[in-house]
């Protein structure tokens, strides 16, 4: 709706266009996720083509955005995500956060909103028993807020779940449990930037997501031989294929050498807004140069 917004104005002031597009929205999970995404699917596809410029956030958007307009797009930037860590490090942790962790191995995290049709929660809370069955004292955070929260909550009673999988709001201890679970999982039908697992990276706790938007441009599987690789992922969309992956990164798990050397390199990553901001003084400069020659 901004992007409209902007073209009007746009218009009216006979100034160039700029579009700034965050997620996939040519991709078929976003725009029949809600009737909110085919608007803004049918938004895009109306702006796109009328656009001086277009800023994207990895390549992967780019190239969706030349396959569905590949006779006529205008030029695109790829400005890769960042976002501010400092900030989200430099919060402190409380005792009670600190003691919900207690004891318990290993210890994973999934964020976000419950919009179970985008972050799939669910699929978790149904693949838990399983997960127990090798790891016993596993635990499970989902912290977020959203409509989904009552369906989660039966989900785990009809499980008889409630010791191993633990409902958060936003407003408690989020940093204390990204610091002090081992794993963060995101299972996401499909993803916009995605800045949940750039924190995770931050604190050590090795993601495991699916391959799909934000997740895979920052995301990369972990190769025991080269040492190379922040975490796990895995491209089909089935509970199969993310149990076999969340039970690959247990097996590294149980093996320190390996596991710390993944901690070393996810943290080692350097998503923040220091690392990308000569690339957007450069983007606005050529947007200026272009305004004053016009």
């Amino acid at each position: 709706f901004f992007g409209l917004a902007a073209y009007i104005i746009s218009r009216r002031l006979k100034i160039p266009f700029e579009l700034q597009i965050h997620t996939d929205v040519m991709s078929p999970w976003y725009r029949n996720a809600s009737w909110k995404e085919r608007i803004h699917y049918s938004i895009a596809r109306i702006l796109i083509p009328r656009v001086s410029h277009i800023r994207v956030v990895s390549q992967r958007i780019a190239d969706s955005v030349h396959t569905k307009y590949r006779w006529g797009h205008p030029p695109i930037t790829i400005l890769p995500v960042y976002t501010d860590i400092r900030r989200f490090l430099d919060a402190k942790p409380t005792q009670e956060g600190i003691e919900k962790l207690s004891g318990r191995t290993p210890r994973m995290i999934a964020a976000g909103r419950f919009v179970d049709k985008e972050k799939n929660f669910s699929m978790l809370i149904r693949l838990m028993p399983r997960i127990l069955e090798t790891s016993p004292n596993a635990l499970l955070i989902i912290a977020g807020e959203g409509d989904g929260e009552k369906i989660y909550r039966a989900e785990i009673r009809a499980r008889k779940l409630e010791n191993h999988v633990i409902l958060k709001s936003w407003q408690d201890d989020l940093t204390c449990l990204f610091a002090g679970c081992d794993m963060f999982l995101m299972p996401s039908r499909y993803e916009p930037c995605g800045l949940n697992q750039l924190y995770s990276l931050k604190y050590g706790t090795i993601p495991i997501v699916r391959a799909t938007g934000g997740l895979n441009d920052t995301i990369e599987n972990y190769d025991p031989v080269r040492k190379s690789g922040n975490g796990f992922k895995f491209t089909e969309y089935s509970s199969k294929t993310l149990l076999t992956t969340i039970k690959t990164a247990l097996v590294f798990y149980k093996d320190k050498s390996q596991w710390n050397r993944l901690m070393i390199n996810a943290m080692g990553e350097d998503f923040s807004w220091s690392h990308s901001a000569r690339e957007y003084v450069e983007l606005y400069r050529k947007v200026i140069n272009k305004r004053t020659k016009t």
